[in-house]
């Protein structure tokens, strides 16, 4: 099994996050609440009682580990990390934000912006990404997923072209770049 370190649990973050939204956008029209993910509802990739059971199981050692450096931001991100990768939202929120209290991490808090987005917080999950671009202007996962949740949860389709115009200014190689621009057009057209 791979080790994680912060880029590679942006990445995850960010692709789980682009996942359900683009499946969003495609399941149901905009502008209905049926297609902001939920904790219960993700569109099709809904926490199943096995997928709790999983995520437990495999946080149980961490959390062992957690009782002798109850202290360790790292360590309770990594927790937070396995609760999220298994769609296991609100019990992986809590890790990232004793994390988030004990150290600030951009990676820590766009996973925690993603988070309240799934379990239907958009409000919240605008503040993490916006408080990550206060601190770093030019973090691409915190504007790629700042326009997504904009334009999927808020309904701000200018607000999501900005955020997204933003991402490939500060970043014009970016790896996602067509697929950016593809949204951009899309929202115009809003």
């Amino acid at each position: 099994m791979p080790k994680w370190n912060a880029k590679r649990g942006a990445l995850l973050g960010s692709t789980v996050l682009l996942l359900i939204a683009t499946s969003a956008y495609w399941v149901a029209a905009p502008g209905t609440a049926s297609n902001r993910p939920t904790a219960q509802n993700t569109q099709g990739f809904a926490i199943h009682d096995h997928l709790r059971r999983v995520a437990g199981a495999q946080a149980q050692p961490l959390i062992a580990r957690l009782r002798s450096r109850p202290d360790d931001p790292a360590l309770l991100a990594e927790i937070g990390k396995t609760y999220y990768s298994n769609y296991d939202f609100a019990d992986a929120i809590p890790y990232y934000r004793k994390s988030l209290s004990m150290k600030d991490d951009a990676n820590v808090r766009t996973n925690l912006g993603g988070l309240y987005y799934y379990s239907g917080d958009t409000k919240s999950a605008l503040a993490e990404f916006e408080q990550v671009l206060k601190q770093d202007p030019g973090n691409d996962s915190a504007l790629f997923n700042l326009g997504l949740v904009r334009w999927q949860g808020a309904r701000d389709a200018a607000g999501a072209i900005a955020a997204w115009r933003e991402l490939l200014r500060t970043h014009p190689d970016h790896p996602r770049r067509a697929e950016v621009e593809q949204w951009i057009r899309r929202a115009e057209n809003r």
